[in-house]
């Protein structure tokens, strides 16, 4: 064998064993941001500025991520057909007059979709503060644009009897086709709260998919009732942070315990519980999992591929955010890290407002 022979044969043996990084070998995943407030800086928990946000779209042309709009995303996975690599989508929720300001019309500009949630009830106020139905029929002429639904009232449907739910649902419904001549195709919880009972509701209704407020990735193993978004909130929407979990993939978690994430007010110290794949995920002593305002919490297997998650204390009333994430095995060294993320929102006690 000539010495050029040998050469392309190693070539060819390295392309077909070398590792591909994750970033780009995972195409039935896509990460979903939502914004809520942009440059409306008194408002302290739920806003975002107007520099950080420009930033973040900045990053995602530079690293030539695959900005697509958010239906398309849902739809293909649902379809079971593969999405581009780097693939993320971007969500606002509100209607305010100062996000179509500061970044809507930026977006508009710069040719890339998004999609806006809001409660039609915000929109008949004709409030300063909230866009009005001509502005959003402005807005529906732009094929960047595209709508989500809210309840009409931005109201905790999981303290709501389920007529009262769908009531708000079905005035929503109608004012849409009043105004926008219009059914929106995904829903989204207010608060990022759900519960069994909301989720059955929402069934109902044939939506393509129902967004909360709690972090990861998404594929189309994801429950399309409880599709996830990262909240690109100030205090969480570093340049390094929105980097990484722009990057992230999903985390293979299935059977997850308590099925119902709105927990009785008597429940103080719920146990999480979940089967995760391991062969996908073979480094699994590297898997963490953190509660918000509470930090990393214990874990420990119970049978081969279970594993349980326990509070050190009783779980505060209102709503509390659990992260998995697990870096890559498929990791290459001078690489970035990519991490797996599981993410879901546990709901017990009275309602608390905070958007």
């Amino acid at each position: 064998m000539s010495y050029l022979t040998k050469i392309i044969v190693c070539m060819v043996i390295c392309l077909v064993i070398a590792p591909i990084p994750i970033a780009y070998a995972d195409q039935d995943s896509a990460v979903i941001f939502v914004y809520h407030r942009i440059g409306q800086d008194d408002y302290e928990n739920s806003n975002t500025s107007i520099a950080t946000f420009r930033a973040h779209i900045e990053l995602l042309e530079q690293e030539e991520f695959n900005i697509q709009p958010v239906q398309d995303i849902i739809q293909s996975l649902k379809n079971g057909t593969s999405l581009p690599p780097k693939t993320v989508g971007l969500t606002f929720e509100g209607g305010f007059t100062a996000t179509r300001d500061n970044a809507l019309t930026f977006l508009m500009k710069k040719k890339i979709p998004f999609t806006l949630f809001f409660s039609t009830a915000r929109i008949d106020r004709n409030s300063e503060s909230y866009l009005n139905w001509d502005d959003l029929r402005r807005l529906k002429k732009s094929k960047y644009a595209d709508f989500g639904i809210l309840p009409a009232q931005y109201s905790h449907m999981i303290y709501n009897d389920e007529m009262t739910n769908k009531e708000q649902i079905n005035l929503a419904l109608s004012r849409f086709q009043e105004e926008l001549k219009l059914r929106p195709k995904l829903f989204a919880y207010p608060f990022g709260e759900y519960s069994l009972d909301v989720q059955d509701t929402i069934k109902t209704y044939q939506f393509l998919g129902a967004f909360g407020q709690h972090s990861g990735s998404i594929s189309s193993q994801t429950d399309r009732l409880l599709l996830p978004r990262f909240s690109m909130t100030e205090q969480y929407a570093t340049l390094d942070r929105f980097k990484l979990v722009a990057q992230s993939r999903p985390l293979k978690i299935s059977e997850v315990t308590p099925k119902d994430h709105f927990l009785d007010s008597l429940e103080h110290s719920p146990t999480i519980s979940f089967q995760i794949d391991l062969a996908d995920h073979q480094n699994i002593e590297q898997l963490s999992c953190f509660a918000s305002e509470i930090g990393k919490l214990d874990m420990r297997q119970v049978e081969e591929t279970r594993y349980e998650v326990q509070f050190p204390d009783a779980l505060p009333d209102g709503r509390t955010r659990i992260n998995c994430t697990l870096p890559s095995v498929n990791h290459t060294p001078g690489q970035e890290k990519i991490w797996h993320w599981y993410g879901m929102m546990l709901t017990k006690g009275l309602p608390q407002d905070s958007f």
